[in-house]
Parts: C-alpha cells; structure tokens; sequence
C-alpha cells in the first residue's frame, strides 16, 4: 500500500488495486476522518466557550437569566418603571382620616434607618375662619446632602506666667497632632478615603477628582501616604490579632487571585503575584485576612496556616492539599461550573450534551437535599447528610464513571467529568462535620471586592503598597461581613488609638470588626447576635 494516497487522488486507480488494498485503505481514510472530526469538535468547543466568555451569561444557574442589566448603557431605561407603574409611584399623597393605610408604602416606611424631617404646612387663618381640620395629605421624599470637605483651624492660647524663683512657666493645651502625627487629616477624611478605594472600588485619581469637585487640592501622593501611614499605626496591629484568632478557627476557606506590582521591593520580579485570602467559617465570626505573595506556591498557605489545625475549604487547586494539620474539603460548585460550560460548549443536542445534563442534574439534587438541611443543628445536619447525601454522592460517582467512559476525553465534557472524579473524594468530606458548606463560595465572595478593585486601579506601585492593601482589605471588607458602617467604624477606630501610645491584645480585641463590644451606633441595622 505503498501509494495509496497517491492512488486516492486518482479514484480510476482504484480499478488497479486488490480487495484487501481497498479495504484497508477506507479503514485509514474513516480513522483520518474520525480525527478530523475530533479536532473540529474540539475547535468548535472551544470557539463556543471563547464566544460565552465575551458575549453569553456569567451566570452558573441553570434557568436562564431573565434580564442581564450589569454594566449596559440603557440600565435607567431597562430598570425603571412602566408608564402606568410610575404615574402610581408619583401619586403618592394619601388623605389620612380614619381608614386603614391604603396603597403604596410610603418611602419612609422602606428606610426605617432614615431620618425623617417633618415639615408642616398649617393655614391658621382657616382655622379662624371657621373651618374644620378633617385629616392630612403627606407627600414624602428623598432629599440628599452633597458632600462637604472644610479645614478646622484649632486655635490654642498660650499662657506665661513669671514665677517667684525667677522662672517662667508658659502653658497651653496644645499638643500637636495626635492623628497620623505631621499630617493635616482628620480621622473622618482619612476613612473616607479608605471607605472609597477599598469598600467601593474607587481608584485615588478618581478620589482626587471629586476633592476638586469640592474645591479641595488634595493629590494622590498625599492621599496614599497617609493610607501607607494609617495602615502601619492604626490598622496592622488589628489585622494582626485578626489573623491571630482566624487561625484558633478549625474552619476555613482560601482563594487567590493576581494582582500585578510594578515595583517589586522584595527580590522578586514575578509578572504575577498573587492576593491571598483566608476567611472563617459560616458558623465562626466573620473575619477575612488578604495576604499578598510574590507566588502562587505552596509554601505561602503553608506558611500562612503553619498553626491552624482543620478544615480548609478550597478549589481543586493542588497547594490546598496534604497541608500538615488540615483536612482539604473540596468545591462541589466548582465541579458543576466544569459540567455547566461544558454543555455551554456542545452543539446540537448530541448523547454527550444528554450525558453531561443528566449529571449536572443529580449535582443540582445535591444541593437541593443540602439545602433542606440549613435549619438544622450541625450534629442533627450532620446525620441527616449521612442519610440523604451520601447515595445521592454514590450515584453521582456511578454516573461520573459510567461516562468516563464513554465520553471523549479530549472534549470539554470529557475533561470536566475527569475533574470531578479527581476531585470527588474531596467533594464527599462535607459529610465529616455538620459546619462544612457544599462550596466555596464564601472565599468567592470575600475575594470578589479586590477583583472588582483591580479592574479599575488595575496594578500595585510597590510591593510594599500590594502589603498595605491587604491589611486595609481586611479591615473594610471584615467590617461588612460583620454589619458595620466602614467609614463610622474607622472613625472609630482611629480616634480611640490615636489616644494611645500602646496596645495591649484586650484593647484590640474590642475593636476588632466582629467584636461584640462596639457601639450599636456603627451597625447598619442593629448589632448581630453572635
């Protein structure tokens, strides 16, 4: 079969070669066939995925999204009211006699945290005229105080006075600055500041353009020194005793992302560092530590979590795992997001698409059963897991075996169901205790804030700032968790340090953003239970 290829070019050829020459010239040509194919799928698999990635639903759901309303040009338009719906909204001035409150609920009813000024409109003259007051019409609204920066001068007299022994003695309550010493910020400025770059994701040049909004030149250099010298005073002694308690916590959760350095201060030259987050357990006070790495290698968890003994929710990422004192707990949504863009990926409905759905069936069953379970004890959820979980992650194995087998490893399906038979055993150890969560979704979410940052400052000047970030991160984004208002808090915080030359671990602990001694003034709502 020396020429076969050349005799394919000539089919009248075909006439001059043997029976067994044929035959086995169609079997090479259907395999060369059955690995074009392959490759097609393949590219189309993934030209697929690319094409969701830029233009399809982020979402993992299932059901499609009604409305995807993120970062569109006509989102007031998309958003806002019918016609009808608005001139009911607009109509709200009610006659208030004796009847039962009928219609809308009023604006001040929906913000029971506003302050409400009552402003009346009285007509005495009618009064005296004879009529009769039967009731009221309120109309409410939203009324809104832009925002104010002023310098306070603080003026200290100085006394002298001569003393009988010949000396003078000169006295004034002046003291220089207690706050951030040799600047000019205030505590309320320096946590606003705070509060918009790490709370609400706003770049300083951005900060720097709303202070000349305001008719005040303070820069971005300014800005970031005394960032860089709030963290160092006031924030890292708190981020240490954070950090301290997380890890008396025997559940945690981790996650990393990149973040680019410019300026690397710490010998390395990586293209990529990485932003490390380590956060409690649902059942544990709400603490988040954000911890900047030249790398993404396992001595840095390893060294992070050399004293935590536990278990660690994580992705399927390797250095999570064989940690000494940690007991690896899997990502069961991970698994489904592989299964999900899989089927994203199949076109036309082929046995894979019905095999990966099927799957991703029995995952979202899980999860349904485990939802049921959330009200429960965690020893009572513990062993009611043990009896409706655990087939149900048998069967799911079964199914996850069974295509192995027949799904093409190469395909995106392939792939997705061979991660989740790496992972599988990982995924089952929610069963060991009742505090452990399907998911880790809690690192997802805790890191989520520093990846919306970073697409609008995009990298860190220095690694020493990359540090001073994470401390700051830390602090906002704990603040949150626990319920807190960020910039009343840092307020807080700093006034009450500034009084002191020294910390002792008591002091900090009452200041921490999950401690349950601070003030109810801070609190959005009202201060959590726990």
């Amino acid at each position: 079969m020396k020429n076969t290829h050349k005799k394919q070019l000539n089919p009248r050829n075909y006439d001059a070669m043997s029976k067994d020459e044929i035959v086995s010239f169609l079997i090479e040509e259907q395999t060369r066939n059955n690995e074009l194919e392959t490759k097609l799928a393949a590219m189309q698999e993934m030209f697929k995925k690319v094409m969701d990635q830029h233009y399809g639903k982020k979402s993992e759901k299932t059901k499609a999204l009604k409305d995807q309303l993120s970062l569109i040009f006509d989102e007031v338009e998309v958003t806002s009211s019918t016609d009808e719906e608005l001139e009911s909204e607009l109509d709200d001035e009610k006659v208030v006699v004796t009847k039962k409150k009928q219609g809308r609920k009023k604006i001040s009813e929906s913000n029971a945290n506003l302050e409400v000024v009552e402003i009346v409109h009285p007509m005495d003259e009618l009064i005296e005229a004879g009529y009769e007051n039967i009731g009221e019409k309120t109309l409410e609204k939203y009324r809104y105080q832009p925002a104010k920066i002023w310098i306070d001068r603080h003026i200290y007299p100085v006394y002298q006075k001569e003393l009988e022994d010949g000396c003078t003695d000169v006295k004034s309550l002046y003291e220089g600055h207690t706050f951030l010493k040799g600047s000019g910020a205030s505590e309320s400025l320096v946590a606003s500041v705070i509060n918009d770059k790490y709370a609400k994701s706003l770049p300083l040049y951005r900060i720097e353009q709303s202070f000349k909004d305001l008719k005040a030149d303070i820069s971005r250099q300014t800005m970031s020194n005394w960032l860089m010298l709030a963290s160092r005073s006031y924030l890292t002694p708190l981020y240490e005793r954070m950090k301290h308690q997380l890890l008396q916590c025997d559940i945690l959760h981790a996650d990393e992302t990149t973040v680019k350095v410019i300026n690397h201060q710490d010998g390395s030259d990586n293209q990529k560092s990485y932003m490390w987050l380590y956060r409690s357990g649902v059942t544990q006070p709400n603490i988040l530590i954000y911890e900047y790495q030249p790398g993404r290698g396992q001595r840095y968890p390893k060294e992070f979590l050399e004293d935590f003994k536990g278990y660690l929710h994580s992705d399927g990422y390797e250095v999570y795992k064989n940690l000494d004192g940690t007991t690896q707990v899997g990502c069961l949504a991970h698994g489904r997001r592989k299964i999900v863009e899989s089927l994203k990926s199949v076109i036309g409905e082929t046995e894979g698409k019905r095999i990966g759905s099927t799957i991703l069936k029995s995952i979202n069953h899980i999860f349904s059963e485990d939802k049921k379970l959330s009200s429960l004890e965690c020893a009572d959820r513990k062993t009611k897991r043990d009896e409706t979980l655990k087939p149900l992650f048998d069967a799911l194995k079964n199914q996850l075996s069974d295509a192995n087998l027949k799904v093409l490893p190469s395909s995106m399906l392939g792939k997705a169901i061979q991660y989740n038979l790496n992972q599988f055993e990982s995924f089952q150890r929610v069963l060991l205790d009742g505090r452990l969560e399907l998911t880790n979704n809690r690192a997802e979410r805790g890191i989520k804030p520093f990846v919306i940052g970073r697409k609008n400052w995009m990298f860190s000047n220095t690694t020493r700032g990359a540090k001073e970030s994470g401390i700051m991160y830390s602090i906002v984004q704990s603040a949150k968790e626990n319920g807190l208002r960020v910039e009343p808090y840092l307020i807080h915080i700093f006034e009450s340090m500034s009084q002191k030359t020294a910390y002792d671990p008591t002091y900090l602990d009452s200041l921490l953003p999950h401690s349950k001694s601070l003030p109810d003034h801070l609190y959005i709502k009202s201060k959590p239970s726990r």
